[in-house]
């Protein structure tokens, strides 16, 4: 019997953020929802989700498709398998065309569904859908097994981390994953306003540890951070977290302190509290989502006005309007 498919191309944040709508489109079905995702990372994003059914990657959609066998074989592969229905949480022409290509219509997209506003992207999928009511489930969710779980504890045991109290920072996102980080990144937080958060975090939980989080690119951000706070209770761990160990780490934390980016929407995914900085992105259309535990967002400059519309947050909030004392108030909260 053909499975529900849907289309889902851009970062992890946004794949994360598709659980829900996976999740609800598989108890419609009464099988697991297929996805075509972009990045070569977004099964093992998926993986162990009992929702989720084959998981096809497109690398990428730059190229014109009568010049990418990537796209030949995608559109082919969805030719043969004609889902039972096809939501495309896109609204950009290229999107459309490509699932034209392989000769289907999508029982729902993006584009025929306009962002009401405040509107937050669980619920715009939602709708899309045709599921949105009252009881739908808008937690997204992620799984770790027990053996991710169990070399997750070895690992830290041999960084003498076993069973310690650990709280995660996550200073950067994937602009600095490129070496850009600075003042044309608008979720740039300065080193500093990060130092006195740890700072105050160790303060606060003496029995706790501090790590750093970042890719292998990222030591350049990570590393000055840990550095400058001065403390053997903090450390940095970029290079050091593949993404299944990063998840599964996530299961074992007190919190994680981060700025608007994927692995805090993972974090949220597997229920660690989290503490967010937004700046001139909209937290009302982004944060992330969790089944149970806390999610607190710290926006700046402190009594910004709230406009409806998107560009109406951008041009009243920024980064550089979040003080340290404000992530610090958020995070005893949690």
């Amino acid at each position: 019997m053909p499975r529900p498919l849907l289309v889902r191309f851009g970062a992890l944040g946004d794949l994360i953020l598709c659980t829900p709508l996976l999740r609800a489109l598989a108890t419609r079905a009464g099988q697991p929802c297929d996805v075509v995702a972009h990045g070569r990372w977004s099964p093992e994003v998926l993986r162990h989700l009992p929702f989720v059914g084959d998981v096809v990657c497109l690398p990428s959609r730059k190229s014109p498709y009568w010049f990418s066998p990537d796209q030949w074989r995608l559109a082919r592969w969805l030719r043969a398998r004609a889902p039972a229905s096809l939501h495309v949480l896109e609204d950009d022409a290229k999107s459309q065309a490509l699932v034209r290509h392989a000769g289907l219509r999508a029982s729902g997209t993006l584009a025929g569904f306009p962002h009401l506003p405040n509107e937050h992207v669980v619920e715009h999928h939602a709708r899309c859908a045709g599921l949105l009511s009252p009881a739908y489930a808008r937690g997204a969710e992620l799984r770790v097994t027990s053996e991710e779980q169990s070399a997750c504890d070895a690992w830290l045991g041999s960084l003498g981390l076993a069973g310690r109290e650990l709280v995660l920072i996550q200073p950067g996102n994937k602009r600095t994953m490129k070496g850009k980080a600075g003042v044309r990144d608008l979720k740039f937080w300065p080193e500093e306003r990060w130092v006195e958060t740890i700072r105050g975090v160790l303060s606060t939980r003496p029995a706790a540890h501090a790590l750093v989080l970042g890719s292998d690119a990222e030591t350049y951000i990570t590393e000055p951070i840990a550095t400058a706070v001065a403390d053997p209770r903090c450390r940095s761990l970029a290079g050091q977290l593949p993404l299944r160990r990063l998840f599964a780490l996530f299961t074992r934390a007190h919190s994680l302190i981060s700025v608007d980016t994927g692995p805090a929407h993972a974090a949220a995914a597997l229920d660690c509290p989290v503490v967010v900085l937004f700046g001139k992105t909209d937290p009302r259309r982004n944060r992330p989502m969790s089944r149970s535990a806390p999610v607190i967002v710290v926006t700046g400059p402190p009594g910004a006005p709230e406009p409806d519309s998107v560009s109406g947050w951008a041009a009243t909030h920024d980064m550089e309007g979040i003080a340290p004392a404000a992530v610090l108030a958020a995070w005893t909260r949690v």
